[in-house]
């Protein structure tokens, strides 16, 4: 009781490499937390759902949590921003937003699609995809504050929509890229071997094209 008591004062906590941690208790008391740091629990196969109500919760990193096969938040979960599942190889569903997220790291090859709304990010700067099992994005065009977008070896990915600064290269049933946006400066397409159509893009201001391959 004293020790959960004392999580109160609690603002950082890392438990990386607890190879045996399967999953976490009740940190609701934890109400200052604002960095948690599970990297490579390799057996965590869920987080208590008490962590998506922590009000200063500002850093989840979860990287080579190979376990985890779901990870779902309260709509309550506003502070987080920054969010790293790279390398949680069986994440199957992944639904977790925040009004605030700047970062997300999603490198996970059994993650199909990016939950509907989550074009409404509005704050998010870095977006991580490359090597995912994405098959199709949102429309990601109020994402007004995006400054990198990576979806380079997404050998899945058929569909995308209006995009900043854009890296593409080595999606290989990629076909059409459209509607990009006129503030566009620099496209990746190397070894996009299925692409046929790139739409209003010689058009756009100030446009750098690398390595555009298109099929004959």
């Amino acid at each position: 009781m004293e020790a959960r008591k004392n999580l109160v004062n609690l603002k950082e906590l890392d438990l990386s490499k607890s190879k045996k941690l399967k999953g976490l208790l009740d940190l609701s008391k934890a109400m200052n937390l604002e960095v948690l740091i599970l990297r490579s629990c390799s057996m965590l196969t869920s987080v208590h759902q008490s962590i998506f109500s922590l009000p200063k919760l500002e850093k989840l990193d979860l990287e080579r949590c190979e376990c985890l096969t779901i990870l779902a938040s309260c709509p309550n979960l506003h502070g987080l921003s920054y969010l790293n599942l790279d390398f949680c190889e069986n994440l199957m569903k992944f639904s977790l937003i925040s009004d605030n997220m700047k970062e997300l790291r999603l490198r996970c090859s059994k993650i199909k699609a990016l939950p509907p709304s989550f074009g409404h990010q509005r704050k998010l700067e870095l977006l991580h995809l490359e090597e995912s099992g994405i098959e199709r994005l949102p429309s990601l065009k109020n994402l007004t504050q995006l400054l990198h977008l990576d979806v380079s070896f997404c050998d899945k990915l058929q569909t995308i929509a209006e995009l900043p600064p854009l890296n593409v290269q080595c999606c290989h049933l990629l076909r059409t890229v459209p509607k990009l946006p006129t503030c566009l400066k620099t496209l990746h397409t190397k070894n996009c071997s299925s692409l046929q159509k790139l739409s209003q893009v010689i058009s756009s201001c100030g446009l750098r094209l690398n390595h555009v391959c298109t099929t004959t």
